[in-house]
């Protein structure tokens, strides 16, 4: 879950530990259920001081190898072991509206 919350937040622009915890705050209970936070529920959010720790004790090789093995095991199919109905994130404004996604949209801190 820890991973999967500093990933998403980090690609839609977040680029703080309290900005990952608001980025999350304010996604709807499918977009957290997907990430695998209990009962999609933002009161179960991990605090910063989580995140920060979790960073700490991250061992940076042996995380760019599982993620290296990762793509490489699912390069011939990239949708394998992806949810098949994941959460559909539009961009304000309706289909063709510009900007970015809504899951991005609040946050707008760093």
């Amino acid at each position: 879950m820890l991973l999967g919350l500093l990933a998403c937040a980090t690609l839609c622009g977040v680029r703080s530990v309290r900005g990952v915890i608001r980025w999350a705050s304010g996604q709807g209970a499918g977009v957290l259920a997907s990430l695998e936070v209990p009962g999609g529920d933002p009161g179960q959010l991990p605090v910063a001081t989580t995140l920060t720790r979790t960073l700490a004790r991250i061992d940076a090789d042996a995380l760019d190898a599982a993620v290296g093995a990762f793509v490489q095991a699912h390069a011939a199919d990239p949708l394998a072991g992806i949810a098949s109905e994941p959460p559909v994130l539009r961009p304000p404004g309706g289909a063709g509206g510009v900007g970015p996604c809504s899951s991005c949209a609040p946050s707008r801190g760093p």
